[in-house]
């Protein structure tokens, strides 16, 4: 075997990343515990030899059974695309956010199985990460921000259960995240099957989405708003109010939006988030009552940007 390892373990999910922000292809791939072959002469943390003979112990590293994600780069060569160099990019850990419940800190990911990428075409560049693990009491569904490295909680399974069957479909110029919920209370808590909230153990497939926004732009990265945005300098003592309006919305329809508005030092000034169902003439609301406009309030002279993306409710 050549340009490889046999000593990495317990490997799970890959995603391929097209393109990454370094300008490389990258792939990102889940370990689910650091064990075996990846320790050195040691087996989940104990002396043992059984798994460094015969081999060239490449890979020595301490024992952690929360497991890590790893970053590799891939590039070209000779024809092939190969796997150039590789990193520990998240990693779980017993050090903080345990209890009697939870062996991995409930705040970072344990034993990390199914990949997927949110490409660029939507406007993400994330990785979700889906948990099959027993350090969790519930195993999770994470969002991890590929430009600045934040992590985001985006699911939460029932007891005993994984999350697996992590996918991403486009639909019109949206994306459509699936996640599988399996084998719920077979492998903790069986004893809470037949509790008040729970609904057996029949597993079920749902999605998170849509992800993205046909109205997307990146005229205004720096604050990540999309058309139509408003820039000027206001001059008005009082209150002032932006309206803004949004071109190729059906009727009928419920729409998620945001509002965000920064000074033009990037400090952000107001946001505002709601939802809105669009009528014939309807205007933009934040609650079960559609109110028109969303306003914002500054003062004389300042420079401010404001946006608005919308992103339709399947």
């Amino acid at each position: 075997m050549m340009g490889g390892t046999t000593e990495l373990s317990k490997f799970e999910g890959v995603a391929y990343v097209a393109n990454s922000k370094n300008g490389k292809d990258e792939i990102y791939a889940a370990m689910s515990d650091i064990r075996y072959g990846m320790e050195d002469f040691m087996k989940k943390g104990d002396a043992a030899d059984n798994y460094d003979v015969c081999g060239n112990n490449d890979i020595r590293l301490p024992y952690n059974p929360c497991g890590c994600v790893y970053q590799m780069d891939v590039e070209e060569i000779d024809g092939w695309m190969q796997i150039t160099k590789a990193r520990g990019y998240l990693c779980g850990d017993t050090n903080s956010g345990t209890n009697a419940y939870d062996v991995c800190d409930v705040n970072n990911i344990a034993s990390p199985d199914n990949l997927v990428w949110i490409g660029k075409n939507n406007g993400a560049n994330s990785i979700v990460v889906a948990e099959d693990t027993s350090n969790h009491q519930n195993d999770y569904a994470w969002l991890i921000d590929l430009n600045t490295g934040e992590r985001t909680r985006i699911l939460t399974s029932v007891y005993g259960a994984e999350v697996t069957g992590i996918g991403l479909y486009e639909y019109e110029g949206c994306s459509v995240m699936t996640s599988v919920i399996q084998h719920p209370y077979g492998e903790s808590d069986t004893d809470k099957v037949d509790s008040e909230y729970s609904q057996g153990l029949d597993g079920y497939v749902g999605y998170i989405g849509p992800i993205g926004t046909k109205t997307s732009s990146d005229l205004d990265s720096e604050i990540g708003v999309s058309l139509p945005q408003f820039s000027g300098n206001v001059t008005a003592e009082s209150d002032y109010t932006y309206t803004f309006t949004v071109d190729g919305l059906s009727n009928g329809t419920v729409y998620n939006f945001t509002v965000e508005c920064v000074l033009g030092d990037g400090v952000p000034s107001t946001s505002e988030q709601g939802y809105v169902e669009t009528l014939p003439e309807s205007s933009v609301g934040t609650s079960d009552q559609p109110k028109s406009p969303s306003t914002s309030s500054g003062k004389k002279g300042t420079h401010i940007t404001c946006g608005i993306m919308f992103w339709a409710l399947a």
